[in-house]
């Protein structure tokens, strides 16, 4: 059986994909109506440390997922466009310590 770089991270059982540890890095090339559906899935691995990266998104709507996204904790740390189209890279929130 061929070995892959997921190996010992993802179980796949009848179907359901299981995480074994937590990703770095996830993506989401979709929809801005498909994305804010999946937003509260996707805001637990952001709040583990990954960060997310967002396409499939216009720019006239960038606005509306940064809001929405901000309401559960995911802050846009960067962002690019392209002939209309939209990539953003969201991170969670950092704690203020100190003082």
């Amino acid at each position: 059986m061929a070995r892959t770089i997921l190996e010992g991270r993802v179980a796949v059982n009848r179907g359901a994909t299981v995480l074994l540890s937590p990703p770095d890095l996830v993506l989401a090339n979709l929809d801005l109506a498909t994305v804010m559906l999946c937003r509260d899935q996707l805001a637990p691995y952001v709040q583990q440390g990954a960060r997310l990266l967002v396409s499939g998104v216009l720019v006239d709507q960038r606005q509306e997922l940064v809001q929405d996204f901000s309401c559960a904790g995911m802050y846009c740390t960067e962002e690019r466009e392209r002939a209309g189209w939209a990539a953003l890279q969201f991170q969670a929130a950092e704690g203020c310590e100190g003082t």
